[in-house]
């Protein structure tokens, strides 16, 4: 490793202290083939890939190297790039994927990555749910998350009642899930407008519920439209 940035890479010790940290950690890669600008167009996509993967799975993935050979092939003459140096995030625990998530990302990836290269709100969604780690306050966290979910529905009015209407609407739910949501959201408020730290059930059952969201979402091809949850039609129906 030593060699590899200080001999014949970067020789900048940071990404030597990165490379030192997550060489050993890494427990997926992901392959990208191509020449030139389609190579590096390719590369910089593969990072949102890496962030839709994280929102669908709720998990945490983070990348910080790129080479030109796999971890396990890696010697001192493999030609290394660090990326993001500036700031190391590592999982605190490995996420193992089941046989019925398999299934689901097999089946659904493509549509995942077609919504999210259509719809920024699909976007903002994605990125609060693969970002709000990040931070180590539960209030910052809540903030994030439930930025994502508000997105999602477009809402700028009575944000509480109809957010959580909608919401549980949407992934079919009656009046228990609305007071269920509507009680996430209220601890939301009380972080943001009040500085009441929320319990990290609060903050684990509002992830679910974004990643609810997002999976739901996918599913249907759109995000919420709230005529259609309302009223009982699809978005473009001529009904």
């Amino acid at each position: 490793m030593i060699n590899s940035v200080m001999k014949y890479g970067s020789g900048d010790e940071t990404d030597l202290g990165v490379l030192i940290a997550v060489l050993r950690k890494t427990t997926a890669q992901l392959r990208v083939v191509g020449e030139g600008k389609e190579l590096a167009v390719r590369v910089w996509n593969a990072q949102s890939a890496i962030v839709l993967l994280s929102a669908l799975l709720n998990c945490e993935l983070y990348w910080h190297v790129q080479s030109d050979s796999r971890t396990e092939d890696f010697s001192p003459c493999s030609a290394i790039n660090v990326v993001l140096s500036t700031r190391l995030f590592i999982p605190r625990k490995l996420k193992v994927i089941n046989d019925s998530e398999k299934q689901w990302i097999r089946q659904h990836y493509r549509d995942a990555w077609e919504l999210l290269d259509k719809n920024t709100r699909f976007e903002t969604a994605v990125n609060s749910l693969w970002s709000y780690k990040q931070s180590l306050r539960p209030s910052v966290q809540m903030a994030i998350i439930w930025a994502g979910i508000e997105s999602l529905f477009g809402v700028r009015s009575e944000l509480v009642f109809r957010v959580s209407t909608l919401a549980a609407l949407f992934l079919g739910g009656g009046k228990q899930k609305q007071q269920e949501i509507k009680k996430l959201y209220r601890a939301r408020s009380e972080a943001v407008h009040e500085g009441k730290q929320p319990s990290e059930s609060c903050v684990s059952d509002s992830a679910k519920l974004l990643q609810a969201l997002i999976l739901e979402c996918v599913e249907r091809g759109c995000l919420p439209n709230e005529d259609g949850l309302l009223f009982g039609f699809e978005e473009g129906s001529a009904k």
